[in-house]
């Protein structure tokens, strides 16, 4: 609620402090900023020429695109929908029908329970473009939506995938890089050669691995006495801060 419908109250006040554009197309990743679109019915359905839910259902449909993330039903958020409805009675969206945005993430088809919110379902509901993370994960969410298609097979159900991916270059240390260089050459790095790194000894890889480890425990060090220091602790109370993790100790966050 905080994300979705504040979000949306911050990028109007930035709008109007700035005179940037308003946002065309709205993006919500599993249900974590999924009030948004409450909160963009809300304003349609208030404003000087005020719409009806319908229409105004419509019109944020047509510029929102929803992601899920989770392949799996447990993790999806799922609330009471009791809670759900205490929050909007408070008068969140006024002139949103409380009954409307509760229908939106009832799960109300075959296997769903009815007395839960669930929040991909109502992103589903109020995205007209919905997509997985990969192909796999297209072909798993289509299954597990698919009582929201009934009548439907699997394969028709308009839910696509994007793959998600890294930028290589930037995304490899520079000296994973270096190493690469060193052993087997500049034209096989930029070829992607990477199936040559078994051609490299396990002690050349693992001593990269903990020159690697050391920087990244110097790192955390560095953010923590920073964010110590921002709450307003003293030097002299942060030696603590240069022991924190141990380079030659698995840590796993």
């Amino acid at each position: 609620l905080l994300l979705g419908m504040g979000g949306v109250k911050a990028l109007r006040v930035y709008q109007r402090l700035t005179g940037t554009p308003a946002p065309e197309v709205f993006h919500t990743n599993e249900g974590h900023a999924g009030f948004l679109g409450i909160e963009r019915i809300q304003e349609l359905m208030s404003s000087e020429a005020p719409l009806s839910w319908s229409e105004a259902l419509a019109a944020g449909r047509a510029s929102t695109v929803f992601t899920t993330h989770t392949p799996v039903p447990a993790g999806i958020d799922r609330f009471e929908a009791v809670q759900i409805r205490h929050f909007f009675d408070a008068g969140l969206a006024p002139d949103v029908p409380v009954e409307k945005v509760l229908e939106l993430g009832r799960e109300n088809y075959d296997g769903g329970n009815p007395a839960v919110f669930n929040m991909a379902v109502m992103g589903l509901r109020l995205a007209q473009r919905a997509n997985g993370v990969a192909k796999l994960h297209g072909v798993v969410s289509r299954e597990m939506f698919s009582g929201l298609w009934p009548g439907f097979d699997h394969s028709e159900i308009p839910i696509t995938s994007v793959t998600n991916g890294v930028h290589v270059p930037t995304w490899v240390d520079p000296r994973i890089s270096a190493l690469a260089r060193q052993q087997f050459g500049s034209e096989a790095e930029a070829m992607g050669r990477w199936d040559l790194a078994y051609n490299v000894s396990d002690e050349d890889v693992w001593t990269l691995r903990r020159q690697l480890r050391v920087s990244l425990v110097e790192d955390v060090r560095r953010r923590l006495r920073a964010a110590w220091k921002k709450r307003g602790a003293a030097d002299a109370e942060l030696g603590w801060t240069d022991t924190v993790l141990d380079p030659d100790v698995l840590t796993i966050g």
